[in-house]
C-alpha cells in the first residue's frame, strides 16, 4: 500500500477548514457514539440505561442537524445542493410527519414519528455535509479506526466475562454474554452495522501494515463472530450474508479483497466457537449448554400477519403511531396478551402504523440509492474509482443492518439506531454525487440565507417536540409502577424500555 496520504479516494476534493469539522465535529461524535453504544454499564445513568441512551440519540440528531446546516453557511463558494441532494431522505421525513396527521389525536402522537423523521433528515444532512466538505474517506477510514477499537474493548472485556463464568464453572454463557444489553438481539444488530467494515481496518490508515494491529483486529473479529455463532443470531448471519452477495453482484471482482478478510474473519470465529463454546467448557463439565441454529420463525409469523391485517385496515393509511402497542388485536392468531412493543419487522410495523404511502416514499429513497449506487460500481468496474474498498464495505454495512431490522425491528433501540446513524451518513456521503468545484459566488448568500432559516426552524420545532419527549417519558416513569408491582409483567421495549403506554383500562 502506498504513503497513506495517497491512500483517499481521488475524488475527496477537500475543502478549506474540512479538517476541523473532522477534528473537532466527527471524531468527538464517533468516539461519543461508540462509547454510549457499546460501554452504557461503565457510565453514569440518569434515568436508567436506556432512557440515557434515547436522551443522547435525539440530542445528537438535532444537534448534528443544526451543526451540518450552520456549517454549510460558512462554506465559501458553496452551490445551492442540498435540495437535489437530499430530496428521496426529505420525501421519507415528510411522510413521516404527514401520515402522522389523520391520527394526531392520541397522547405523544408525535414524538416517534419526530423522532424517525429527524432520523432521516439528519444522516442525510451529516453525510451531506461530510461529502460537500470532501471528507467521505476520510470520514469512512476514521469511523472504522474509532469502531476497531471499540470493538477491541468490548471483545477483551467479554473474555475477561468468559474467563470468570468457566471458573464459575457456568455453561450457560448467552445469559451473561454478550453483556452491556438487555436482550442479546439488540447486541447482534450492532455486530450487524460493524462486521461489515472491521475488514477496512486492515486495508485503511497508517496502522493497516502494523503486525501487532492486524493481530488486534483478527482477535476482535474472532470474538464478535463467536458470539455471533453462540448466540445463534440468524439476523446478523442472514444479512450479512446477503450484503456480501449484493457487493458481488454489484462490484464485481472489486469486492473480492474485502470477501477475503471478510470470510478469514467468519473463519476465525468459527474456530473461537469450537474453542470456547466447545472444547473449553466441555473440561471437567458433565454438560455442555450450545443454543441450537433452527429454521423457525420464533413465534414471528404471527405478529408479522397482524401487522400486515392492520396495514390493510385503512389501506394506504395506517393506523396512527404506536398504535401496535395500544390496538385491538384484528387477526386470530395473535397473542394479544403477550404482544412485544414491535411485530419483529420494522417494515410491516411501519405499513401498519403510518401506511403503505410510507413505504412507497422508503422504496423511492432505496431506488435512488441503488441508482447512485449503480453509477459509482461502473465507475469501480471500469476501475476509474479508486480504493473502492470503502464503498463496498459501507454498503454492505448499510444492507445488512437495513435488511436484519426486516426481520428484527431491533432499528429501534436506541444504540441501534446511533451505530446505524454513523454508518448511514458516511455511506450517503459515499454514494452522493461529486462535490460542485465551480464556486458560484452569486447563489452563495441566498444559499447561506436557507441554511441558516432551516437550522433555525429545526431549532425551534426540535426544542418543542422535546417537551413532548419529556412528558412522555414522565408519563413512562408513571407507567412502570406497573412493572414493579406484578412481578410477571413483561416489558415491551420501543421508544422508552417498557412500552405499554396508555395503560389498558381496568
Amino acid at each position: 500500500m502506498t504513503n497513506t496520504k495517497l491512500n483517499w479516494c481521488a475524488s475527496d476534493l477537500v475543502r478549506p477548514n474540512s479538517h476541523r469539522f473532522l477534528a473537532y465535529f466527527l471524531l468527538p461524535v464517533f468516539i461519543a457514539v461508540i462509547l454510549v453504544s457499546l460501554f452504557s454499564d461503565f457510565m453514569p445513568a440518569v434515568f436508567g440505561a436506556y432512557s440515557d441512551q434515547r436522551f443522547f440519540q435525539l440530542g445528537l440528531l438535532l444537534v448534528s442537524t443544526v451543526v451540518a446546516l450552520v456549517w454549510a453557511s460558512f462554506s465559501i463558494g458553496e452551490s445551492q445542493k442540498l435540495l437535489s441532494d437530499n430530496w428521496p431522505v426529505l420525501l421519507v421525513s415528510a411522510a413521516f410527519l404527514l401520515l402522522t396527521i389523520p391520527n394526531s389525536s392520541g397522547e405523544h402522537a408525535w414524538v416517534e414519528p419526530g423522532m424517525y423523521a429527524l432520523y432521516f433528515v439528519s444522516f442525510a444532512l451529516m453525510g451531506w455535509r461530510i461529502h460537500e466538505q470532501g471528507l467521505s474517506h476520510s470520514a469512512a477510514v476514521a469511523l472504522v479506526y474509532v469502531a476497531t477499537i471499540g470493538c477491541f474493548f468490548y471483545a477483551a472485556m467479554t473474555m475477561t466475562v468468559y474467563l470468570f463464568a468457566i471458573a464459575d464453572e457456568f455453561s450457560a454463557l448467552t445469559d451473561i454474554i454478550p453483556w452491556g444489553f438487555v436482550n442479546m438481539r439488540y447486541w447482534s444488530h450492532m455486530a450487524t452495522w460493524l462486521l461489515p467494515v472491521l475488514p477496512l481496518s486492515l486495508m485503511y490508515g497508517a496502522l493497516s501494515k502494523n503486525r501487532l494491529w492486524h493481530i488486534g483486529v483478527s482477535f476482535t473479529a474472532a470474538i464478535w463472530w463467536w458470539m455471533v455463532f453462540m448466540t445463534t443470531a440468524r439476523g446478523s448471519m442472514l444479512s450479512i450474508a446477503l450484503a456480501g452477495l449484493v457487493a458481488c453482484l454489484l462490484f464485481g471482482r472489486a469486492a473480492f479483497p474485502w470477501l477475503v478478510i471478510s470470510f478469514r474473519f467468519v473463519v476465525f470465529g468459527g474456530l473461537a466457537w469450537l474453542l470456547f463454546s466447545l472444547a473449553i467448557p466441555s473440561i471437567g463439565a458433565e454438560e455442555v449448554t450450545v443454543r441450537a441454529l433452527h429454521a423457525g420463525g420464533s413465534g414471528r409469523i404471527p405478529f408479522w400477519i397482524e401487522a400486515w391485517y392492520m396495514s390493510m385496515h385503512n389501506f394506504p393509511f395506517g393506523m396512527g403511531a404506536q398504535s401496535w402497542i395500544t390496538h385491538q388485536a384484528i387477526s386470530e392468531g395473535f397473542p394479544g396478551s403477550t404482544r412485544l412493543g414491535h411485530p419483529h419487522n420494522m417494515y410491516l410495523m411501519w405499513a401498519a402504523e403510518y401506511g403503505w404511502l410510507l413505504l412507497v416514499a422508503v422504496g423511492i429513497l432505496i431506488t435512488m440509492t441503488l441508482r447512485n449506487l449503480v453509477t459509482k460500481a461502473g465507475r469501480i468496474r471500469t476501475c476509474a474509482y479508486k480504493r473502492p474498498e470503502v464503498l463496498i464495505a459501507f454498503t454492505a454495512s448499510a444492507i445488512a443492518g437495513l435488511t436484519h431490522a426486516g426481520f428484527s425491528a431491533v432499528f429501534i433501540i436506541p444504540a441501534s439506531m446511533l451505530m446505524g446513524f454513523l454508518v448511514l451518513s458516511v455511506f450517503w456521503s459515499l454514494i452522493l454525487r461529486q462535490p460542485s468545484q465551480q464556486k458560484k459566488i452569486s447563489k452563495q448568500g441566498g444559499a447561506t440565507t436557507i441554511h441558516l432559516v432551516l437550522a433555525m426552524a429545526i431549532t425551534l420545532g426540535g426544542v418543542m417536540w422535546f417537551t413532548q419527549v419529556w412528558e412522555y417519558h414522565q408519563a413512562m416513569v408513571a407507567d412502570l409502577s406497573q412493572y414493579e408491582e406484578r412481578s410477571n409483567a413483561a416489558y415491551w421495549p420501543r421508544f422508552w424500555f417498557h412500552g405499554n403506554f396508555p395503560r389498558p383500562e381496568g
